[in-house]
């Protein structure tokens, strides 16, 4: 059975750009409350993210987001002025030409407000020190056990001398 957040004394939005999002009915099953806002590089979007922190108070707002992260973190800190920010990194990203002035941009926004950076791995986490100047507390990816249990009983049964491989994807 799937332990739902619920179960463990807590709640976790999800908060998705558009009007439809391919992980929606998984994510749903899966005990998450999922709800959409317009592009968040559109006013209107922020606009939309505003009232909905406003409406759902939460006490941590997770930016998973590359884009529009700066202006994520200056609206969730006006709307809640004591709201914890964390927002992961998912890769290394080598910005070229505007991009890397947008980039600046955002990072001094996120780093006025107190928002919180974390990389999965430490390349990510080295090049944001090098290109960015940000700090980030590495937390790695992970499997649950029950997963990897599963996986490696299934495969290994049918593969013994060839090594388990598994492929993450920090981008979903």
């Amino acid at each position: 059975p799937t332990r739902r957040s619920s179960d463990l004394g807590w709640q976790a939005e999800v908060v998705g750009q558009g009007n439809d999002h391919p992980f929606a009915d998984d994510l749903t099953t899966a005990g998450y409350n999922v709800r959409y806002v317009r592009s968040l590089r559109t006013t209107a979007g922020l606009g939309d993210l505003a009232r909905l922190l406003r409406a759902t108070r939460p006490d941590v707002v997770h930016i998973h987001t590359e884009e529009a992260h700066g202006p994520i973190s200056l609206v969730a800190r006006g709307t809640l002025p004591n709201v914890g920010l964390v927002r992961t990194i998912h890769n290394v990203f080598n910005f070229r030409g505007v991009t890397v002035a947008r980039r600046r941009l955002q990072n001094t926004m996120a780093r006025l407000v107190g928002t919180y950076h974390v990389a999965p791995s430490w390349d990510v986490a080295d090049n944001e020190r090098k290109n960015w100047s940000l700090n980030c507390k590495v937390i790695e990816n992970w499997v649950a056990d029950e997963f990897s249990h599963d996986m490696h009983s299934d495969r290994r049964s049918i593969t013994a001398e060839t090594p388990l491989l598994v492929a993450m994807v920090g981008n979903c």
